[in-house]
């Protein structure tokens, strides 16, 4: 009876409630509803549709019923306004106002992703009316290096800081995240936990759990470490338990960590401390008898009670620990699982585990790696075993900058990659797309120059995206000016993308970045 109504909703709401509204992300939702004198059933089929009453907002119907009224949803049946010409109207009738302040929102699909709100207000006798549109755009601009602008206004209001999103792991990218943390509090880390060395290992093997010391050392890295948090927690998480201490010096710390009565404990308050001792207590009572705690970090503890209080979750006493510490950005595991990697290699082996590949704590491998998989400790699990969580597909969808940092290349960066969907929501993300490559010696990265970094880099993300062009997964390569000339021409020659040269090797530490120069480089270009 209506065609004209479709991918039309109607809300009617008071004071700061429609700002709420406009915060909130709309879904498509096919529903009826009827006009509040019951005369004409509509069924408008409307593509969104929110119902909220005027005391207070968080109902949302299907479908109204006569006794729905009394939410002050109502349709009009004449005097439409004209969707196409964007023209206001004039009701035959009104709502029911319990305020002056009433504001009537109409909206529609547009084409693509556009939405278009037609709102009116009612200021006692005064009526004014606007539209208003909410589109996402790509948008290409020439960046400048640094952009002193950006950097100034990114250091005076860093919680307005633009979304970095970062995929890493090890220790590569803590001191630059602890200059980081100056520039936004919005970026965001998604970590491998398929870690299997140091003592992350003892714990995966005592516990059967992912591994949690990258996430650990990356909340304090983008911890506040000012007074204004919370030191005394932060001094507790960083500690370690000694490495060389005698038996007995070592037994009596780690039991006075499980009663309480540890001095960095001791110093916390009260109802912080009883939720960590009790972290603790779960760890002791399923901690083997025979566990080595020596170098063991007293914030991986923490955490691995935590994910045994949480029905082995990771989340959970993440998000904790992070409200804890007031980290400045959010970290998550990639993906909430237990698995190792594993590599297929150049000379035909086949290796499972991270500290296999590293050359820290075994031999190097002395040959290249050709690809790398998930692994359940026993062989390669399918491609579309483990997927990436919705939660952080969200972040990636969010991003204003995706960064590939340095570190160790396969079971650093890539093995981020692993989870199926990765590739695909990179690609769907149009933002600058940075691959950071590492200035010292990697030792899994036997024998490749820099282009071949960048094309096992593409490799592993186009076995999830499919074959999209470059720049839908890498917009640029970034090296500090050492890198040779030659080198960098390669890469731009190879796979069509720029690689830049800039000045962003420590002063001191030529094999490592600066972390103001590479934090200002970031946002610059976000």
């Amino acid at each position: 009876m209506f065609p004209h109504l479709r991918d039309i909703c109607v809300i009617h709401m008071t004071g700061e409630q429609m700002f709420h509204l406009m915060a909130y992300p709309l879904g498509a939702l096919a529903v009826g509803f009827q006009n509040l004198d019951q005369r004409t059933d509509l069924n408008v089929g409307a593509d969104f549709f929110f119902g909220f009453a005027p005391g207070g907002f968080g109902q949302c119907f299907s479908r109204l019923q006569p006794s729905a009224r009394k939410t002050e949803v109502y349709a009009p049946v004449r005097g439409l306004l004209d969707l196409n010409k964007n023209t206001s109207f004039t009701p035959d009738h009104r709502p029911r106002r319990n305020a002056d302040d009433i504001k009537e929102l109409w909206c529609r699909r547009g084409h693509g992703k556009s939405v278009v709100f037609w709102q009116k207000e009612w200021h006692g006798r005064r009526e004014q009316h606007e539209w208003r549109s909410m589109t996402d755009f790509a948008i290409l601009r020439q960046a400048s290096v640094p952009d002193n602008l950006r950097i100034a206004r990114s250091r005076a209001a860093p919680n307005l800081g633009p979304r970095l999103l970062f995929f890493s792991g090890g220790s590569a990218l803590n001191e630059i995240s602890r200059k980081l943390k100056y520039h936004t509090h919005n970026s965001v880390h998604l970590i491998t936990p398929f870690d299997s060395g140091g003592s992350s290992q003892v714990l995966r093997e005592a516990f059967a759990m992912p591994a949690v010391g990258d996430l650990r050392s990356r909340l304090m890295a983008l911890a506040d470490e000012t007074e204004l948090g919370q030191p005394d927690i932060y001094r507790l998480f960083s500690h370690r338990l000694p490495k060389a201490a005698r038996d007995k010096d070592l037994a009596r710390e780690v039991a006075s960590l499980f009663d309480g009565s540890h001095p960095l404990l001791k110093a916390l308050s009260k109802p912080m401390r009883q939720l960590i001792v009790g972290y603790l207590r779960h760890f002791s009572e399923a901690a083997p008898g025979d566990l080595d705690y020596r170098n063991a970090s007293i914030g991986n503890l923490i955490l691995a009670g935590g994910y045994l209080d949480n029905d082995k979750g990771l989340e959970p006493v993440l998000f904790l620990m992070s409200k804890m510490v007031d980290v400045r950005g959010t970290v998550r595991p990639i993906a909430d699982v237990n698995l190792q990697i594993g590599a297929e290699l150049e000379d035909g082996r086949r290796v499972i585990g991270q500290r296999q590949m590293t050359g820290k704590e075994s031999a190097p491998l002395g040959t290249r790696i050709l690809r790398l998989f998930l692994s359940d400790g026993t062989g390669e699990l399918p491609a579309d075993s483990v997927r990436l969580p919705k939660r952080n597909h969200k972040l990636i969808a969010a991003s204003d900058l995706i960064c590939y940092p340095p570190g160790s290349l396969y079971s650093s960066v890539i093995s981020n990659l692993l989870p199926a969907g990765v590739g695909r929501a990179i690609a769907s993300r149009t933002v600058p797309k940075i691959y950071v490559p590492s200035l010292g010696d990697d030792p899994e990265c036997h024998g490749m120059r820099l282009t071949d970094q960048v094309a096992a880099l593409l490799d592993a993300l186009r076995r999830d995206a499919g074959l999209v062009s470059t720049s839908a997964l890498l917009t640029h390569v970034v090296c500090d000016e050492q890198t040779p000339a030659k080198d960098r021409d390669q890469v731009s020659r190879d796979h069509g993308i720029p690689c830049i040269g800039q000045p962003l090797a420590h002063a001191l530490k030529p094999h490592r970045y600066d972390p103001e120069a590479l934090c200002e480089l970031l946002i610059s270009l976000s």
